[in-house]
């Protein structure tokens, strides 16, 4: 799902943020050059990120690894909330 692939790492690492979402589900990566590291929230609703009641952030590494990792949680949370999405209907 081309919605929910992260930027190259490359991207990330000249500390470009970037957002992205797939109906309700969102999402916005923080990098933080100075601790190599980019922070990813992910948050579900029509609202932006800093009005919305429910959030989700985790810290990953500015590596190859941590941005494979990055995007496998992205990739998990998602299947959650599709769950979700689907048992409502």
């Amino acid at each position: 799902m081309e919605e929910l692939k992260l930027p190259n790492l490359e991207f990330l690492k000249f500390e470009n943020m970037y957002s992205s979402n797939f109906d309700k589900f969102n999402f916005k990566i923080i990098p933080n050059k100075s601790n190599a590291t980019f922070k990813i929230f992910i948050w579900l609703g029509n609202n932006c990120l800093d009005y919305s009641s429910s959030k989700k952030e985790r810290n990953f590494n500015l590596s190859e690894e941590g941005h494979k990792q990055g995007q496998q949680w992205i990739y998990n949370e998602f299947k959650k909330f599709n769950k979700i999405e689907n048992s409502l209907i």
